[in-house]
């Protein structure tokens, strides 16, 4: 046995079911963020430094929504809940860079938005851990295909 089948074993048996809600709230919170980042896309027009920037910031808007939004579903229904978690930490990790940032701030949201994105860094990382419990589609998968529902 790996580490990885270990570590799930171990999270299966220690999973709290209400640890299921937060993940579906946590995966909705992310589409609404990849919506948001969507509605907020007006603000690329204001960074200074020439079409270069804007053309880099453009891209970097699209993934961030694209991961935002079908991370964020995935998360919530529970379907490969560690891969959007693995996807999502970068782009979490970027946000917090960028809202300590005030020079190259892109989004201001002040404190708010630092908190905001340290919980969904936590979060991120307790799901990576634990995974999607047993209200997931993952779960329902994996013992459909052992034969055991």
């Amino acid at each position: 046995m790996n580490i990885f089948t270990n570590m799930r074993r171990w999270a299966e048996k220690h999973y709290p079911k209400w640890l299921s809600v937060v993940r579906v709230v946590l995966g909705l919170f992310l589409v609404y963020k990849g919506v948001q980042f969507m509605m907020g896309v007006e603000k690329i027009q204001t960074i200074p430094g020439g079409m270069d920037s804007v053309l880099y910031y453009v891209m970097l808007f699209h993934i961030v929504i694209f991961v935002h939004f079908v991370g964020g579903i995935f998360i919530a229904i529970g379907l490969y809940t560690r891969l959007a978690d693995i996807i999502q930490i970068p782009l979490i990790v970027g946000a917090l860079l960028l809202v300590n940032d005030p020079v190259r701030m892109v989004i201001s949201g002040g404190k708010i938005d630092l908190i905001l994105s340290i919980v969904v860094l936590a979060l991120l990382v307790v799901f990576l851990v634990f995974g999607s419990g047993k209200m997931s589609i993952d779960y329902k998968k994996r013992f459909k295909n052992h034969g055991l529902t």
